[in-house]
């Protein structure tokens, strides 16, 4: 099991095994990435593996806290990665998902707080 990463952390080292990942975010359920990206690259490679939008973003509760699923992607080669990200500072996430609670309760998470949970989907 993967631990949930912060996204404002650079050059993390996971280790990932053949297989299919889904990616949450950790804090709040409406999600608004802003052109953030994660770059997962295998440690002695230069390719980057594609990370896609997921069609259906389905809510959970991981951690004591509110979770949104966002995205997946496949690993070709079992290894350890190294994951960063860019533009971690314009994610923005309300902890409500239903509008008129968004407009009741305006205040967005701390984005120094906001992390991503990665996973195998079996």
């Amino acid at each position: 099991m993967i631990n949930p990463i912060n996204i404002h952390q650079q050059h993390e080292q996971i280790e990932l095994c053949e297989g299919k990942y889904l990616i949450d975010f950790v804090g709040g359920w409406f999600v608004e990435p802003n052109d953030f990206k994660i770059l997962l690259k295998l440690q002695g490679d230069s390719n980057v593996v594609a990370i896609n939008d997921i069609k259906w973003k389905v809510q959970t509760f991981e951690f004591g806290a509110k979770c949104k699923r966002f995205y997946e992607f496949k690993i070709e080669q079992s290894g350890i990665y190294t994951c960063n990200f860019e533009n971690s500072e314009r994610v923005e996430i309300k902890r409500f998902s239903i509008p008129i609670f968004s407009f009741i309760f305006p205040k967005l998470y701390d984005n120094r707080k906001i992390m991503i949970y990665i996973y195998r989907k079996f």
